[in-house]
C-alpha cells in the first residue's frame, strides 16, 4: 500500500470500527456491534497490516454469535491470537533464560521496547513482537557473541556494531550500542540515558528510567514517522504507556530533552491523537497524521521511505536532485557510512572504491535483501503531488523543523 495516498472512505470506516474494538480491549468494555459499513474482511486486512489480529480477536469474542465474521475468517482470527500467545510465552521464556545467563556474566544489558511495554497491556500477548532489543556496552560484545553462540544462534555484525541473533523458529535478538544513530540530530539526548538506566538490586538487567522510556518511545516513533511511517501499534504504545505512567513521570525533564529533540508539538499532537483514538467512543480518522498512520501498516513502506529521503536531502543542500543522482548516491554510499560497516576503511580511505564493491557483494551474494524494484522509485520527483502531501503530513505532526 502506498502511504502517501489518501485512504477510500469505506477503508477509513472499517478501520475507525477497528480502533473501537481495540479501545473495548484497552478499556475492558463491551465492544461496539458491527455498522452498516463494517467488513469484516477489511477489518482483518487491517488488524493484520498494523499487526492487531490477536488483540482484534479477543474484542470479537465478546460479540453475540450472530454478529461474528464468518466461521472461517473468525477462525483465522482465533487462529492469530493463538499464535501470538504461544510466540510471547515462548520469547518470554527464552529472555528470561538467556538474561539469567548474561547475569551470571555480570554483563550489564538494558532491555527495551516491546519486551517491556507488553506488560502495559491487559494481555501480554497483545503487544506482538517481532525481535527483543537490548542496549549493551561494546566492551562485552565478544563475549555476548560467545553466549549466543553457545546458546545455538547465529549471529552477524550489522551497523555501528549492532548485533542479530537468530535461532529458528522466532527467536531474534537485536542488540544495540546507541539508541540513535551518532550521526544524528537525537544521538547527544539519547547517549545519555545508559548512564541512567535502573537495575534492581544484585541484577545487571536493567531498563530505562521511567521518563527516558517514554522519551526514547517518542523519539523512535519520529523516526519511523520520518522515515517509511509507523502504524497504530506504536500509537497504541504511546497510550497504554502514557495512561499508565504519566504521574510517575518527570514532565519538567521530560519537556527540557523534547525541546531538545524538537518533538514538544509532535508529544501533544500523538497524545492527543492516542486518547481519542483509544478512549472515545468516535474516534477522528479524518486528518493528514491519522490517515498517514492508517496507511503505513506496522512499519510503514519504501515507496514513502525512499521519498522522504530525497526530501530531507534536498532540503539539507537547497538544491534539486535528479532521480539518476539519488541513484548514484545510493550505489556510492559516503565515506562515513563506508566507515560504519567496516571499520578498517578508517585507516585505508584510498581503498573506498573496494570496500563499496565489498559492501554490494555482501549484500547481493550473501545477504541478498537487494531489491531492484526499488531504483525505479527513487526516480520519483519531490514535486510530486505524493511529496507534497508528505511535507504537510510532516508539518501536521510538527516534525517539519526535523527534516
Amino acid at each position: 500500500m502506498n502511504l502517501v495516498k489518501k485512504a477510500d472512505s469505506l477503508y477509513n470506516k472499517n478501520f475507525k470500527y477497528l480502533l473501537s474494538l481495540l479501545s473495548s480491549v484497552l478499556s475492558g468494555k463491551e465492544p461496539p456491534k458491527p455498522n452498516a459499513y463494517t467488513d469484516w474482511a477489511s477489518v482483518f486486512c487491517i488488524a493484520e497490516l498494523h499487526s492487531v489480529l490477536g488483540m482484534t480477536c479477543y474484542a470479537i469474542e465478546k460479540l453475540d454469535d450472530e454478529l461474528k465474521p464468518h466461521p472461517k475468517l473468525l477462525q483465522k482470527f482465533a487462529d492469530a491470537q493463538k499464535s501470538e500467545l504461544i510466540l510471547e510465552s515462548n520469547i518470554q521464556f527464552e529472555t528470561d533464560r538467556l538474561m539469567k545467563i548474561f547475569n551470571s556474566e555480570n554483563i550489564p544489558l538494558v532491555l527495551l521496547k516491546g519486551i517491556l511495554l507488553k506488560d502495559y497491556y491487559p494481555i501480554p500477548c497483545m503487544r506482538t513482537m517481532s525481535d527483543v532489543d537490548v542496549l549493551y556496552n561494546r566492551v562485552h560484545k565478544a563475549r555476548i557473541k560467545e553466549i549466543f553462540r553457545s546458546q545455538g544462534y547465529q549471529s552477524k555484525t550489522k551497523l555501528d556494531e549492532e548485533l542479530d541473533f537468530v535461532k529458528p523458529p522466532f527467536y531474534h535478538y537485536e542488540f544495540h550500542t546507541e539508541l540513535a544513530a551518532k550521526n544524528s540530530d537525537a544521538y547527544d539526548v539519547l547517549s545519555q540515558m545508559w548512564n541512567k538506566a535502573e537495575f534492581p538490586s544484585e541484577s545487571c538487567i536493567g531498563r530505562l528510567s521511567l521518563s527516558d522510556t517514554y522519551i526514547y518511545m517518542l523519539e523512535h516513533l519520529a523516526h519511523h514517522i520520518e522515515r517509511g511511517g509507523a502504524g497504530l501499534r506504536m500509537i497504541m504504545d504511546v497510550y497504554v504507556y502514557h495512561k499508565a505512567e504519566k504521574d510517575n513521570l518527570d514532565w519538567t525533564y521530560i519537556d527540557r530533552k523534547l525541546c531538545e529533540l524538537k518533538l514538544q508539538e509532535f508529544n501533544r499532537i500523538i497524545t492527543d491523537l492516542a486518547y481519542d483514538w483509544f478512549s472515545s467512543d468516535n474516534p477522528d480518522t479524518d486528518s493528514l497524521a491519522a490517515d498517514f498512520i492508517l496507511c503505513s501498516c506496522t512499519f510503514g513502506s519504501t515507496d514513502n521511505a525512499l521519498l522522504q529521503s530525497a526530501i530531507r536531502e534536498e532540503k539539507k543542500s537547497s538544491k534539486k536532485h535528479s532521480g539518476i543522482y539519488r541513484v548514484l548516491r545510493r550505489m556510492f554510499p559516503d565515506y562515513s557510512y563506508i566507515c560504519s560497516r567496516f571499520p578498517s576503511a578508517k585507516k585505508l580511505p584510498f581503498l573506498y572504491p573496494f570496500y563499496v564493491i565489498a559492501y554490494w557483494s555482501i549484500r547481493v551474494f550473501k545477504n541478498r535483501n537487494i531489491k531492484f524494484s526499488n531504483i525505479s522509485k527513487r526516480f520519483k520527483g519531490t514535486d510530486s503531488v505524493e511529496a507534497k502531501r508528505l511535507v504537510a503530513v510532516m508539518e501536521e505532526f510538527g516534525l517539519d523543523s526535523r527534516m
